[in-house]
C-alpha cells in the first residue's frame, strides 16, 4: 500500500504543474508589534495577524491560529516556548515556537490587556471583565489560574514589568487616562500598594533594560507623548524629549542607544547615544502621511544590533515592514498592505507599484503610494506618497506619469505628476480631472478627464507642461465616463460607460463605434493592430474581441468571473486577473485568444486589479498588496554580457524516449538556483542522483545511463527553489 502511494504521488506532481508557476512577492497583512528572541528568530503580531521569521526578518511566513483566534500579545520564553493572548478570552500557548498553538485556557467576558512569562512554570496576565480589572497567574505552567479581581471601577492595567516571579508591578489608568496608576507587589500578587505616579499623565509603553531602569511614554491629557526615562523602578522620572509634537515609538538597545519615531513638522526616524539627552540622525520614515492627524497611525520600533532594524507601522493609508541594515539610513519595506491600482514594468527588473484609498469611506481623506523595485518586484522602497496613485505610465527608465485622486485631503481634485529621474523625484504637472494617463513618446501623450461637464480626451505635446482637450462627449452633462486608454501601432483607443469605445482615425479626431454592448467598458488591450480585446461588465465580466483592427467585435463565451484587468502576450496568449463571487483572487490564461480560459491560480486572499507583462515576465496585483510574478517565454538576454537565458523554468522531456540505455534530460533555469535531479523508479525508489549543486541560468543536460536497470518505466524529477517537475522515461531492452 505504501508502494502505490507513493507512485500516485508523482503522477500528481506530472498534473499540478502542467500549470503556470506563479509565485507570491508580496502578500499584506497587519503589522503591529515586534519581537525577537535571538538573531533570526522573531514575530510580528498586528490587529489578530501573526507572522514569524526563521531567518533574521529576511523573509516572513503567515501562520494560522487555530479555531483563527485573533493574536493580540505574545511573548516567549525561548525559541520553543511561547505564551499568547487573544484580544479576548482565550490564553494560548505554543511548544514548538509559534508554528501552532493549542488553547491553554478560555474565560467568558474578558478583554485581555498585557502578559508577561516570567519562566517556565509563570505567567501573569492583565485583563478586564464587566468593567473591572483581573489579574491571572499560573505557577505550573499554565494547568491552574489564580484571578485576582480589583474593585476598581473602569480602570485598565496595560502593562506590567516583573523583575522574577514575586516582584513586579502593574501600570495602569483611571479616569479616562487622567493619571497613571502603579500596583506594586513583593509577594506575586498577593498583596499590592498602590501609587498614583503622575497626575495628567498616562504611560501606554515601557522598555525595561534592568531591574530598576526603564525607559517609557507617557502623554498628558490632550497633549503630545514625551519619552521619559527612570533608574529607580518609576520611583523618579526624568523627561527626555521636549521639541517633539509626537513620539510613535521607541527602542532602547541599551542604556545610552536610543531610537525613535518622532513628528514634528513632519515624521522621521531619529537616534541618540547619550541616554535620550541629544538626538541625530534623522531619517524619513516609510510610508510617512503629510499632515495627518498623529492618533490615526501606529509604529513599532525594534533594533537587533546598531545597524539592523525594524519599523512596522498602520494606518488608513495600508501598513508595512521595513528594515534597516545600516542603523537607519536607509530603509527597505519587506512587507506591504495598500490596495494596488496598478502596476507597471520598464524592464524585466524595474517596476512600480501604486495604490491607496480613503479613510471612512468615500468622503473622508486620501491617502496613497507608489513604490519602486529594482529587483523584478521581490523587494521595493517609496518612490512618492501623495494621494491615491490610481495609474502609472513610464516612457523610458527615467521619464513617468502617475494620476492620482485626492492628492492629500478631503479636496477631490485628481493631479498628474510627473518623474524625470526614474521615480526619485515629482512634480505636479496638471491639476483637474483625470482617469488614465498613456504616452506614445517623451512628448506626446493622453489623459481622460472631465472637462466642461462631460468626459473627454487631453492631449500633451510638450510631455506634460501644457494639456488641451481633442474630444469630448457632445451630450454634456451626461455622468458616463471614458475609463481606459490603450496606444497601439499609431491608433489610440477608448473606452467607458455604456458602451462607448472611441479610436482616433488622426491625431485630433475620433471615431466611435456603435452598436458593440450598452455594458460598462473598463479596459482595453491590443496584442497587435488587429487583435483586441475589451473588458465589460459590473459583476461577472464579458470580453469582447476585434480581429480586424476593431472594425468588427464580437462577444467571447462567458468565463464566469469578475475580471478586473487583462493582459495579452500576442494574438493567443493572455491573461486575467480579478475574483470569484467568493471575492477570492484569480488568474485566468488563454491560448486561444480568449475563446477558452483556465484557471492558473485561484483561492488568494484578496482579488486582483492589475496585470502587467515585460520582457517574458507577468506581474499581478491586487488588494492588501497582493503581488505576485510568472516567468513566461522564450529567453531574456542580459544586458552586460548579451547572454541569453530562459525566462521560464522548464523540465524538457528525455531524448530518445523510449531509451537502450543512454538517454539526455535536458532543463532550463532562468536564474541560478541549488538544483537536485533525481531518477525513480515507478514504486517511487530513488535509483540515481543526476544533480545535486547549485547551477548557473541558462539551458542544462544530463546524460542518463540506464544500463544496469530492467526494462520498464522510471520517472525523473528535478527540484530548483520552489519550483519541481517530474516527467516519465521509458526504458526499452
Amino acid at each position: 500500500m505504501i508502494r502505490t502511494l507513493t507512485f500516485y504521488f508523482f503522477i500528481i506532481i506530472i498534473v499540478t504543474n502542467i500549470r503556470g508557476q506563479w509565485d507570491i512577492l508580496n502578500e499584506g497583512g497587519s503589522f503591529g508589534t515586534i519581537d525577537f528572541i535571538n538573531d533570526d528568530i522573531g514575530w510580528i503580531v498586528g490587529e489578530g495577524e501573526f507572522y514569524k521569521t526563521e531567518d533574521g526578518g529576511d523573509t516572513w511566513n503567515k501562520i494560522f491560529v487555530v479555531n483563527d483566534i485573533a493574536i493580540a500579545r505574545i511573548d516567549f520564553l525561548n525559541e520553543s516556548v511561547g505564551w499568547a493572548i487573544s484580544y479576548d478570552d482565550y490564553i494560548l500557548k505554543s511548544l514548538d515556537g509559534g508554528n501552532t498553538w493549542f488553547i491553554q485556557k478560555q474565560f467568558t467576558n474578558y478583554n485581555m490587556l498585557a502578559i508577561q512569562v516570567v519562566n517556565d512554570s509563570t505567567v501573569y496576565i492583565s485583563a478586564v471583565a464587566n468593567d473591572y480589572p483581573k489579574f491571572l497567574k499560573t505557577v505550573d505552567g499554565g494547568i491552574n489560574w489564580t484571578t485576582i479581581t480589583r474593585n476598581e471601577y473602569n480602570r485598565e492595567y496595560q502593562l506590567m514589568w516583573f523583575q522574577d516571579i514575586d516582584n513586579g508591578f502593574f501600570i495602569g489608568s483611571e479616569d479616562g487616562g487622567v493619571q497613571s496608576v502603579v500596583l506594586r507587589t513583593n509577594d506575586g500578587g498577593t498583596t499590592f500598594n498602590e501609587e498614583i505616579i503622575f497626575q495628567d499623565k498616562y504611560i501606554f509603553d515601557i522598555q525595561t533594560l534592568n531591574d530598576s531602569t526603564a525607559y517609557f511614554l507617557c502623554r498628558e491629557s490632550g497633549g503630545p507623548k514625551k519619552l521619559c526615562y527612570t533608574n529607580d523602578t518609576l520611583n523618579n522620572k526624568t523627561i527626555l524629549t521636549t521639541n517633539f509634537d509626537f513620539i510613535y515609538s521607541f527602542y532602547c538597545l541599551d542604556e545610552a542607544t536610543v531610537f525613535a519615531v518622532v513628528r514634528d513638522s513632519t515624521l522621521g526616524f531619529i537616534k541618540s547615544t547619550d541616554g535620550g539627552i541629544t538626538w541625530h540622525s534623522r531619517r524619513p520614515v516609510p510610508f510617512h502621511y503629510g499632515f495627518w492627524p498623529s492618533s490615526w497611525f501606529k509604529y513599532d520600533l525594534l533594533f537587533k544590533n546598531n545597524n539592523i532594524g525594524y519599523i512596522a507601522g498602520e494606518g488608513f493609508g495600508g501598513s508595512f515592514l521595513s528594515k534597516t541594515i545600516d542603523g537607519g539610513s536607509a530603509w527597505y519595506i519587506q512587507k506591504f498592505g495598500i490596495p494596488t491600482s496598478d502596476i507597471f514594468f520598464i524592464d524585466r527588473n524595474k517596476g512600480f507599484v501604486c495604490g491607496g484609498k480613503s479613510a471612512f469611506g468615500p468622503l473622508g481623506p486620501i491617502a496613497g503610494h507608489i513604490l519602486v523595485t529594482e529587483d523584478g518586484g521581490n523587494s521595493w522602497i517609496e518612490s512618492g506618497s501623495y494621494g491615491n496613485i490610481a495609474k502609472v505610465f513610464f516612457v523610458d527608465s527615467l521619464i513617468g506619469y502617475t494620476i492620482s485622486h485626492g492628492g492629500g485631503g478631503w479636496w477631490k481634485n485628481d493631479y498628474i505628476h510627473k518623474t524625470t529621474d526614474g521615480g526619485i523625484s515629482w512634480e505636479v504637472k496638471n491639476e483637474g480631472s483625470a482617469g488614465d494617463i498613456v504616452f506614445r513618446d517623451a512628448q506626446l501623450g493622453w489623459h481622460i478627464g472631465w472637462y466642461h461637464d462631460t468626459t473627454a480626451i487631453v492631449e500633451t505635446t510638450d510631455g506634460g507642461d501644457n494639456w488641451e482637450s481633442i474630444w469630448e462627449k457632445p451630450s454634456y452633462g451626461e455622468t458616463s465616463s471614458l475609463r481606459a486608454l490603450y496606444d497601439i501601432e499609431g491608433t489610440l483607443w477608448a473606452v467607458g460607460d455604456s458602451g462607448l469605445i472611441l479610436h482616433s482615425v488622426n491625431p485630433d479626431s475620433f471615431k466611435k463605434i456603435y452598436g458593440v454592448t450598452s455594458l460598462n467598458l473598463y479596459n482595453v488591450f491590443f496584442s497587435d493592430g488587429q487583435h483586441g480585446w475589451i473588458c465589460a461588465g459590473d459583476s461577472l465580466s464579458k470580453i469582447f474581441k476585434t480581429n480586424d483592427g476593431g472594425q468588427s467585435w464580437y462577444v467571447l463565451p462567458l468565463i464566469g468571473y469578475n475580471i478586473n484587468d487583462m493582459v495579452f502576450k500576442d494574438s493567443l496568449n493572455g491573461w486575467g486577473v480579478g475574483n470569484d463571487v467568493n471575492e477570492k483572487g484569480l488568474i485566468i490564461e488563454t491560448n486561444d485568444g480568449g475563446v477558452n480560459w483556465n484557471v492558473e491560480v485561484n483561492n488568494l486572499s484578496d482579488p486582483l486589479t492589475t496585470i502587467y507583462f515585460k520582457d517574458g515576465f507577468c506581474w499581478a496585483a491586487g488588494e492588501n498588496g497582493l503581488i505576485l510574478r510568472t516567468e513566461y517565454g522564450t529567453s531574456w538576454i542580459d544586458q552586460n554580457t548579451g547572454d541569453i537565458f530562459p525566462s521560464k523554468y522548464a523540465l524538457k522531456q528525455n531524448y530518445p524516449n523510449p531509451f537502450n540505455p543512454l538517454t539526455t534530460i535536458e532543463f532550463d533555469l532562468p536564474k541560478a538556483e541549488f538544483v537536485t535531479l533525481k531518477v525513480y523508479n515507478i514504486l517511487g525508489e530513488e535509483i540515481k542522483t543526476l544533480v545535486n549543486n547549485k547551477l548557473q541560468a541558462g539551458n542544462h543536460t544530463f546524460e542518463f545511463d540506464g544500463s544496469i536497470l530492467a526494462s520498464g518505466i522510471y520517472l525523473y524529477k528535478i527540484k530548483a527553489g520552489n519550483w519541481q517537475d517530474v516527467k516519465k522515461m521509458i526504458l526499452i531492452k
